[in-house]
């Protein structure tokens, strides 16, 4: 069977560098304005369309000082987003039975960053409001049962 991967967040920093990288075949990445995040039913469609096997969940606010100043957006896009994601794929999974697997891109800042070092087995405590919004959107991602969360 072939794998139908689909990048979101395509023109971030970590996300161009998985296109330059031309490691996935079949990958998708579509523009924010033909697929965003913040449109559940167009997520939805989307990976039926398309037959989507694997999402690279890389899109978010991530600059930090943005994030502190926009509260509400960076709570909009990294949260309701990702969790409009994990919603699409459980209606996939229950119309479809089939298993989309999600590979969410977090973030170190969900540590309190006084030691340096961390382990997965750490305490959390996220120091910033993106920390927070990814740390979030880690809770909504272990809803699914095919899942990987990455902390950069």
């Amino acid at each position: 069977m072939k794998n139908n991967i689909l990048l979101l967040g395509g023109t971030g920093t970590l996300g161009s560098q998985i296109i330059k990288s031309k490691v996935f075949l079949n990958l998708k990445y579509p523009s924010k304005k033909k697929l965003n995040i913040l449109k559940k039913n167009k997520i939805e469609k989307y990976l039926f369309n398309n037959n989507i096997n694997l999402i690279l969940h890389c899109a978010a606010l991530a600059r930090v000082k943005e994030c502190e100043l926009n509260k509400n957006i960076a709570k909009k896009i990294n949260i309701n987003g990702t969790r409009n994601i994990v919603k699409s794929i459980l209606k996939i999974k229950k119309n479809r039975k089939k298993d989309i697997k999600l590979v969410f891109i977090s973030s170190d800042a969900v540590y309190p960053s006084v030691k340096g070092n961390y382990k997965e087995t750490d305490r959390l405590s996220p120091y910033n409001v993106y920390g927070w919004t990814k740390l979030e959107g880690e809770k909504i991602v272990k809803k699914l049962k095919k899942y990987i969360i990455i902390r950069t």
